[in-house]
C-alpha cells in the first residue's frame, strides 16, 4: 500500500512537471496569439498589427507597396543612425526623432483623407485606452516607486 502511494505521488509529480515544461514551452499560437490568445504577444505583433491596421484602413495594393518600401528606408536610416557612435545620446535620440517625423509624413501621404480621419481616429481610441489603463495602474505604480525609493534612503543612511 505504502509503495503504491509512493508511486501515484511520484507518477503525479512527473505529470505536473511535464505538464509545467510544456506550459512553457509553447511559443504561442500560429496566429501570432500569445498563449492565452491575447493579440500582441509573441513573435509577429508588429506585423499583425500592421495589417490589421491596413484591413482597417481598406488600404489598396499600391498603398501596401508604398508602406512597405517606406517601412524598409526608415529602419536602414534607423540603423545607420544606431552604428553611428559619434552621436551622443541625445543627439541620436534627437536624429531619431526626426527620422520617425519625416516617414510619418511620406506615410500620411499616401493616404486618402477618409483613410487619415480613420487613422486618426484609431489612434485618439488607443492613446484613451492607454491613458485609462495608466490611471488604473498608476497607485500601484507610485506603491512600487515610493518603496524602492524608501528602501535606497534606507540603504544610503546606512551607509553614512
Amino acid at each position: 500500500m505504502k509503495t503504491t502511494h509512493q508511486a501515484l505521488l511520484v507518477s503525479a509529480a512527473l505529470a505536473l512537471g511535464l505538464a509545467a515544461t510544456f506550459a512553457f514551452a509553447n511559443p504561442g499560437k500560429p496566429d501570432g496569439r500569445g498563449n492565452r490568445g491575447e493579440p500582441g504577444r509573441g513573435p509577429g505583433m508588429h506585423a499583425q498589427q500592421r495589417h490589421a491596421m491596413a484591413d482597417y484602413l481598406g488600404l489598396t495594393d499600391e498603398q501596401k507597396v508604398g508602406f512597405q518600401a517606406n517601412r524598409e528606408k526608415q529602419m536602414t536610416a534607423l540603423k545607420t543612425l544606431h552604428a553611428d557612435e559619434a552621436l551622443t545620446p541625445e543627439q541620436r535620440r534627437a536624429e531619431a526623432h526626426a527620422i520617425h517625423a519625416n516617414f510619418e509624413g511620406q506615410r500620411q501621404a499616401l493616404l486618402t483623407p477618409e483613410q487619415k480621419e480613420k487613422a486618426e481616429a484609431m489612434r485618439a481610441a488607443v492613446k484613451e485606452r492607454v491613458q485609462r489603463r495608466i490611471k488604473q495602474h498608476a497607485p500601484e505604480m507610485a506603491q512600487r516607486e515610493t518603496r524602492a525609493f524608501l528602501q535606497e534612503q534606507r540603504k544610503h543612511r546606512r551607509g553614512k
